[in-house]
């Protein structure tokens, strides 16, 4: 939620936070010592992501001791709800450069407003702390960039909330498509629908902002200065500035999981068509978004998705041998090839995972924490990979052009 951001001051460069927190590298941490950890941005993302903590802490021996948040009321929420699940007050934080002062904290999880995510996480691993960070890692490239060389830079543990690639079913797919099952890969195919006129608009919540419980000017983050704006602060995914709507808080995923399946990286370039063609209320992230996707591989990535209507929502991946068809029905067959030899059967979930994806993310974070192992199921390097690609959507889109991503400098060009 947008009530969850950071200001500019936050921002630390790597001599401040260097001169600041002279801290001692947590490392591998100990088996048998406590996990010292802080939410940051505890709004109602954040909260539902203090709850899976919650359900997985104590096989960790992890528990949250600090909350940060520039809105009084999520820092008292959050505080509350801590101290309902462990019986101890956290400490309370406004601004992300006072919580990193407390030297005890080991790993941070951060579910602030999609602008703030790439800055939160240099700041933080300059500051020697494990990272849960919730997606999008990024929606403008040198953030992106900047994030992706901090995060090559430190030892830190850093996991990105794109959970799919912890869920039982995914990790099974992704195994049989190792495989080369279905031969040469031609179009991963997505739409994603739904009838939801009112997504990311919070009235209620709207309501109860005031600028004087809050720090704007902290929140904006460097984005350009304006007048307090309550529905900018809370509905944050609807307005530029902040996220590009679909793209950040959809797509991501979906995206992600193309990586997931195929092994693809980045896109080779994009093209993209969409806008607000039916609920016109003063968003600036339109309602409907087509995206293409062209892959150095080979193949062709499309995703599609509509706020107007959720009709025909399906996930599929065509190969020259047959078609897996994932996240809503599983099942490989030889469908779409005549004398195709793949015999259709269903996809079950990987056997010995416990809890949902999301238990299972949070978990493996914690378990490479205690391990001082970056390779988590979801990467800042797969985080990069995602962003770039929900970059370049987004860029394609409004602009009109195609355009094209060079990994070796790491530049967009439009064609």
């Amino acid at each position: 939620m947008s009530d969850a951001s950071l200001s500019r001051r936050n921002f630390l460069s790597a001599g401040a936070s260097a001169g600041l927190l002279a801290v001692t590298a947590a490392g591998a941490a100990g088996s048998g010592d406590r996990l010292s950890l802080a939410i940051l941005g505890p709004g109602g993302r954040g909260r539902s992501l203090m709850s899976t903590f919650h359900s997985v802490c104590k096989e960790h021996n992890a528990e949250f001791t600090a909350v940060c948040d520039l809105w009084s009321r999520n820092r008292d929420l959050a505080a509350e709800t801590i101290k309902k699940a462990s019986g101890k007050e956290p400490r309370k934080f406004s601004h992300l450069e006072d919580m990193l002062a407390a030297r005890d904290i080991d790993a941070v999880i951060v579910a602030t407003s999609d602008h703030a995510h790439a800055k939160n996480l240099v700041s933080l691993l300059q500051a020697n702390k494990h990272v849960y960070l919730e997606k999008p890692f990024a929606n403008r490239l040198d953030e992106a960039n900047t994030a992706i060389d901090a995060a090559r830079k430190s030892d830190r543990v850093v996991t990105l909330g794109t959970q799919r690639r912890s869920h039982p079913q995914y990790l099974a797919a992704a195994e049989l498509m190792r495989t080369g099952v279905l031969g040469p890969i031609m179009q991963a195919c997505i739409i994603q629908n739904a009838y939801s006129p009112y997504r990311w608009r919070n009235p209620g919540t709207v309501k109860l902002i005031k600028e004087k419980d809050t720090d704007w000017k902290a929140f904006l983050l460097g984005r350009p200065m304006r007048k307090f704006d309550p529905h900018h602060y809370v509905e944050f995914r609807l307005y530029r500035d902040f996220s590009t709507g679909i793209i950040d808080q959809w797509m991501t995923h979906l995206v992600d999981t193309i990586h997931l399946l195929t092994g693809a990286t980045y896109p080779r370039s994009a093209v993209a068509h969409g806008g607000c063609y039916a609920w016109k209320d003063g968003r600036e992230n339109g309602d409907t978004v087509q995206v293409l996707l062209d892959y150095p591989q080979g193949f062709l990535g499309t995703y599609a998705s509509t706020l107007t209507n959720a009709a025909g929502s399906c996930a599929r991946i065509l190969g020259r041998n047959g078609t897996l068809e994932y996240e809503k029905t599983w099942q490989l067959s030889g469908d779409g090839i005549p004398k195709s030899k793949i015999e259709t059967k269903a996809i079950g979930p990987k056997p010995g995972l416990k809890g949902n994806m999301d238990q299972i993310h949070m978990s493996n974070w914690l378990a490479c924490v205690r391990k001082g192992d970056k390779n988590t199921n979801c990467t800042a390097e797969h985080g990069h990979q995602h962003a770039i690609a929900c970059i370049m959507a987004d860029r394609a889109l409004h602009s009109g052009r195609r355009v094209f991503f060079d990994e070796k400098s790491r530049t967009i060009r439009e064609g």
